[in-house]
């Protein structure tokens, strides 16, 4: 269609103005933000996009969260080449081709996220049809309200994430649950993609800036002068009052700065006869931290599950509190755990 090709066309006339500009894809492109001049500690650092939407293409950086249309960027960039756009865009307006409504490039800025680092190419899960997968699937999770509006969809995973983060791999061109993970400013530096179907890819994939070291969910959303819950998924710690997510094995010895301080519980899934899951209750054990050991009448295998079975939040939560144990105690709840 000729109102992209000409956003491209202008887009690479301009590029030799572009600090590392790059076509990552056909309809992606990246450089160094010429109107906040990017990171100026990292000269490698390229956060702003062109992206393609709705047969335009658009600009966005991740650092100062400046957006627009081409012409726009043009005039801020490079004004000569401004009247040269206009022409071409006026001449393709009335060779016979069906003109396009303009469109605004919409972004899900929310109070809960940065403005520097909004989600692009998602939709807020409470948006979507009761009968859209995503939110059926939150639906029938029972994530709690609170929880619900700060949960995203992407149509395309591998895309939301390549807009999002600066360095990336491959992840799947699939629709994904976006959960979002925050930083002290509220600036996301990592997201993880739940699958909603059963296909072969691994249930979820995490996604992290270059040069984090591990992901926390909700570190900075608890009170650490209260007794914290450490679980093992973001969606458990959504069901109770002050928890957060470990995400990656490392995080089971690498307790965060933040919560060196607190009251912890370790809250790992209830699966005794998983060799993984149980080398982490002996190594937590033999650490000396307090953790959950689950009784005989708990089957489900996470916090999630036992909601889902009936338990209100507030009832598993006093179950958790009532069976956290650290020392021998602990050491004798998990022999006899193990053996069920």
């Amino acid at each position: 269609m000729m109102s992209s090709f000409i956003d491209k066309k202008y887009i690479n006339l301009v590029s030799g103005q572009l600090s590392r500009f790059k076509w990552k894809s056909a309809t992606l492109a990246n450089c160094r933000c010429p109107i906040c001049g990017d990171s100026q500690k990292n000269k490698t650092k390229c956060r702003g996009y062109f992206y393609e939407k709705s047969n335009s293409f658009f600009y966005r950086c991740h650092n100062c969260g400046y957006g627009s249309n081409v012409k726009n960027f043009l005039s801020k960039v490079s004004p000569s080449l401004v009247n040269e756009y206009e022409v071409e865009s006026f001449d393709e307006k009335f060779s016979g081709r069906k003109r396009r409504k303009k469109e605004e490039v919409t972004m899900n800025f929310k109070p809960f996220l940065s403005k520097k680092k909004g989600v692009f190419k998602t939709v807020k899960v409470t948006t979507l049809d009761e009968d859209h997968p995503c939110r059926k699937f939150v639906e029938e999770r029972q994530i709690p309200d609170n929880w619900k509006s700060k949960l995203f969809y992407a149509e395309d995973f591998n895309e939301f994430v390549s807009f999002l983060i600066d360095d990336t791999t491959s992840y799947p061109k699939e629709e994904r649950l976006v959960i979002p993970f925050l930083d002290e400013k509220e600036n996301i530096y990592g997201v993880q993609g739940r699958r909603l179907n059963n296909a072969e890819t691994p249930k979820y994939f995490t996604a992290k800036e270059k040069g984090t070291d591990k992901l926390w969910f909700n570190l900075w959303g608890v009170d650490p002068d209260k007794p914290v819950m450490i679980v093992e998924g973001p969606i458990d710690a959504m069901f109770l009052s002050n928890a957060v997510a470990m995400v990656g094995s490392g995080a089971v010895t690498d307790l965060p700065e933040r919560l060196k301080q607190s009251e912890v519980i370790y809250v790992l899934d209830n699966e005794p006869r998983n060799k993984q899951i149980v080398s982490y209750y002996e190594e937590l054990i033999n650490r000396g931290v307090k953790i959950c050991i689950w009784p005989d009448s708990i089957r489900q295998k996470d916090v999630n599950d036992m909601v889902l079975s009936g338990k209100t939040s507030e009832e598993v939560e006093q179950i958790i509190l009532s069976h956290a144990f650290d020392g021998l105690q602990a050491e004798l709840k998990f022999n006899s755990w193990r053996r069920v």
